[in-house]
């Protein structure tokens, strides 16, 4: 608006003028699925697709079609779309310059019927981060040891700019040739960064926009 941003977010990082703070970024799972109705159909696939901004493509409609179910499809485009490869582009700019962002990929499912329907939701992460599991959340010991462990990558990344240390699994600056993520699941671990087809798909938009 020229007032917060003087320009658009994707011109700053072409031209390699990111402020150098260091983040962590990341994407759950199953962001879209809790929206998204469970009697879509096969055209509704094609909409998400269609009504993408960035992954309006017939192999990305391919892909999307490579999921289980309809719902499952939607929820893939939409995730990547919104928010799982916009992430990972900003941190690899980052990263690119500074060596300075770190990637999460949030997947643990609560156990229950409750888990199974809601499965790694928009904002499922949060109160492993923040220690914060309301009583009607089925939380397990595996919860607990996620949550200290995630609650300790980003205190320590708080206090130093760095959420490595203490003898905990190594988390990766999301950087080339790697790429690695941090998956946050019943145990942290390293994984390659997800969607790679999707995210190229939408690398190649953004760069024509």
């Amino acid at each position: 608006d020229g007032v917060v941003l003087e320009d658009p977010v994707w011109d700053v990082m072409r031209a390699g003028e990111l402020s150098g703070i260091p983040f962590i970024i990341g994407t759950n799972a199953d962001e879209w699925l809790e929206s998204t109705p469970v009697d879509v159909t096969a055209d509704d696939v094609v909409e998400a697709v269609r009504s993408s901004r960035h992954l309006q493509a017939a192999e990305a409609l391919e892909i999307a079609r490579s999921a289980k179910d309809h719902r499952e499809a939607i929820d893939r485009i939409s995730t990547a779309d919104a928010m799982l490869c916009p992430s990972h582009v900003l941190a690899a700019h980052q990263s690119g310059i500074h060596a300075n962002a770190w990637v999460y990929y949030f997947s643990r499912v609560r156990d229950g019927e409750g888990g199974a329907t809601v499965r790694a939701y928009h904002g499922a992460e949060l109160p492993y981060v923040f220690g914060t599991h309301d009583p009607w959340m089925t939380t397990t010991d595996t919860d607990r040891r996620l949550s200290e462990q995630m609650m300790a990558y980003w205190i320590r990344f708080s206090a130093s700019g760095d959420p490595n240390g203490d003898g905990a699994p190594g988390w990766p600056v999301y950087a080339e040739p790697g790429l690695g993520v941090m998956e946050f699941t019943d145990e942290p671990r390293v994984i390659p960064s997800p969607e790679p087809d999707l995210c190229r798909i939408f690398n190649d938009s953004v760069g024509r926009d």
